[in-house]
């Protein structure tokens, strides 16, 4: 009996520590950008799914906190297609079947939050066994009311393969599960706002890479819409207070062997200005899998926050900025003079 009680309270112990070295693996596989703000917290899960936390709010900007992330459907348009996503999404029900995304791994937060040296978070992960490869890298500079995500699929397949990437939550923007919508024509961006005047707040998905669609709906039908596997229809219900939802997506074909990146800002404006309106086109259609591609950027107009890029960028004496090289140091230079003088 005394042997089965010290056994007993070996097996006990034994559990007590893998689950709390599990608790701790779990809790350091996801990464938080934490700064003075205006976004003090941007939290990135191995999942890949995001939360952010607003100098201007006391609860997280989605519902639940970690109601938004980035989903994919392998085989778009197929009779086998299949959506990945994160594991979980608070109030997310309508948004399956969904196969959770296999982590690869997730980097440490590095940089410095500066122009120059951004922070940032590296998250990779597969879509199961399709041979579809999500490289997310999540950017933020200190003092900026947006934070830029950039999205890699590779595809190390035999054949070519249709998929559509989502980028998408359920807004619990100022401390409120509803809200208005607004659609930007001119740039594709979407926003969930607190009311339906041009100068209220805004939680806003701005897109960098072109040929996105939006969606702004009730929360659900945005899930329901991933869900069903669509690309989003370029609809808004702006006009209605509802416990809304929003977000982008993109239809691509992604070659055997190479890969393509899909980038967007997301906005948290207490002035409900949006960041720069931009264009975004590559000077070669793809690249090689794990590669950069040396991207050109056309600026249309200067809105409140600077248009964040990989480093290293010049700013222009006579016009305000330029940007330089996309890779975080490889690629060749590509030069912009900005149109009209940067108002601060």
């Amino acid at each position: 009996m005394y042997r089965s009680l010290n056994t007993r309270l070996l097996v006990v112990l034994l559990i007590s520590l893998v689950a709390t070295f599990s608790l701790t693996s779990i809790a350091l596989a996801n990464q938080s950008i934490t700064s003075s703000g205006p976004l003090t917290r941007i939290l990135i899960t191995d999942q890949l799914n995001c939360g952010v936390s607003h100098t201007g709010d006391t609860s997280p900007e989605f519902f639940g906190d970690t109601a938004c992330g980035t989903f994919l459907v392998a085989g778009a348009g197929g009779t086998g297609s299949q959506l990945f996503g994160p594991t979980t999404v608070p109030a997310g029900g309508s948004a399956t079947p969904r196969t959770s995304w296999t982590q690869v791994s997730q980097s440490a937060v590095v940089g410095a939050g500066t122009s120059a040296d951004p922070f940032r978070v590296t998250t990779i992960a597969d879509a199961g066994t399709t041979g579809l490869r999500v490289t997310e890298t999540d950017s933020y500079v200190v003092g900026q009311e947006a934070y830029r995500t950039d999205v890699a699929i590779s595809n190390s397949g035999n054949a070519a393969q249709n998929v559509i990437v989502y980028r998408a939550g359920d807004c619990f923007l100022q401390n409120s599960d509803q809200g208005f919508g607004r659609v930007d024509a001119g740039t594709g961006a979407v926003a969930c706002t607190t009311s339906t005047d041009p100068s209220a707040r805004i939680e806003q998905w701005f897109p960098i890479t072109p040929g996105s669609h939006y969606f702004e709906a009730f929360y659900a039908t945005v899930w329901a819409r991933i869900g069903a596997k669509l690309p989003f229809p370029d609809t808004c219900a702006c006009g209605s207070f509802i416990d809304n939802g929003a977000g982008l997506s993109w239809s691509l074909t992604v070659p055997a062997g190479l890969s393509l990146t899909v980038s967007h800002f997301t906005t948290f404006s207490p002035l409900g200005l949006a960041p720069l309106s931009t264009t975004k086109t590559a000077d070669a259609a793809t690249a090689a899998a794990g590669a950069s591609a040396v991207r050109t950027a056309r600026m249309r107009q200067y809105i409140l926050v600077d248009f964040m890029v990989k480093p290293p960028w010049r700013r222009s004496k006579s016009a305000g900025l330029w940007m330089d090289r996309d890779g975080y140091g490889t690629g060749r230079g590509t030069y912009l003079n900005a149109l009209g003088a940067m108002n601060r």
